[in-house]
């Protein structure tokens, strides 16, 4: 019998520990590569994963706390919101995350992140988040806290608390997929610039888009993404029909004081009333009939291009 993890669990202290719901087996087939196998891409990695391999954990922390930064940066930079899923442990890494957005003076206004854990007793309650023992208490002293002005709004911050945790589905759940979901009902199928690739600059293929789908939808977002009004300017340019989304934080910039919006709390509320709302809207006489199921009748444009000097 080979002396290994799943075949040394049963009997020990660590029997019964784990959650219920892990597949243990599982877990320990994707820990079994050889080291020197260990970055060869598998079957069922994502697309967009890459490992990067660190001599030390000095490189580690110094090459994921610059990880960190660039995307912060390159999302502030292309005018979009981003989601992190932060660990505490490691957490070395943060302090290179403060000296980089530090140093280049990136605001972290559009940044939301997500805590992955948190002690608890059996019943799910937490300690209070000035416990020095607490992973909230952690990632205020060592990001929140030090990014000073540059600093996670509040409101951006989740942690996973037995009151909070519930509602991270929710609150990390994407705006396509909301819409597509929604607008199903009315037998609508989406378009976004970025899903597949075309020949030509994006902005050509994203007018090509809004002059020939049924209608836009352009969502308003926090940052104040002018993308979104450059691709709005050319729907109206262009006399096409449009829908603008805005979530309860985004404000109404002065450049669409006066156009009619659907504004949304969540996007569960998104996908149970946009959908309704379009069908009995001014599009009605444009939406396919019930048998039909057309691809591609809505143009969904959020910024995907990325940020230019027009």
């Amino acid at each position: 019998m080979p002396i290994n993890f799943m075949s040394t669990l049963k009997g020990s202290l660590l029997e019964g520990f784990f959650p219920e719901g892990w597949d243990l087996a599982k877990i320990d087939r994707c820990c079994d590569q050889a080291p020197e196998d260990v970055t060869e891409r598998q079957p069922w990695w994502h697309k967009g994963f890459e490992p990067v391999p660190c001599a030390s954990l000095t490189d580690f922390d110094t090459m994921m706390g610059h990880e960190i930064a660039w995307e912060i940066k390159a999302a502030r930079d292309a005018g979009k919101e981003i989601v992190f899923i932060l660990p505490v442990g490691p957490m070395g890494m943060y302090k290179w995350v403060l000296y980089f957005l530090t140093q280049w003076g990136v605001s972290c206004d559009h940044v939301h992140g997500f805590n992955m854990d948190e002690w608890s007793d059996g019943e799910g309650n937490t300690l209070p988040p000035d416990d020095p023992g607490a992973f909230q208490h952690a990632m205020e002293e060592a990001l929140y806290g030090p990014l000073g002005e540059l600093t996670i709004p509040e409101a951006h911050r989740h942690f996973a608390t037995k009151a909070h945790l519930p509602t991270y589905p929710e609150k990390i759940a994407d705006l396509r997929h909301s819409l597509e979901q929604g607008l199903a009902v009315a037998h609508l199928k989406p378009y976004t610039a970025d899903q597949d690739i075309r020949p030509g600059h994006i902005l050509c293929k994203i007018a090509a888009k809004i002059q020939t789908t049924a209608f836009c939808i352009f969502d308003l977002p926090e940052s104040q993404n002018r993308n979104i009004y450059l691709e709005l300017g050319i729907a109206i340019g262009l006399g096409r029909p449009f829908v603008l989304v805005k979530s309860a934080r985004a404000q109404v910039p002065s450049l669409v004081e006066g156009l009619d919006y659907f504004g949304f709390t969540s996007y569960t509320g998104l996908r149970q009333e946009v959908g309704e709302r379009v069908q009995v809207g001014q599009f009605s006489a444009i939406l396919p009939q019930e048998d039909t199921f057309i691809t591609d009748t809505y143009f969904v444009a959020d910024g995907e291009f990325e940020q230019e000097d027009f």
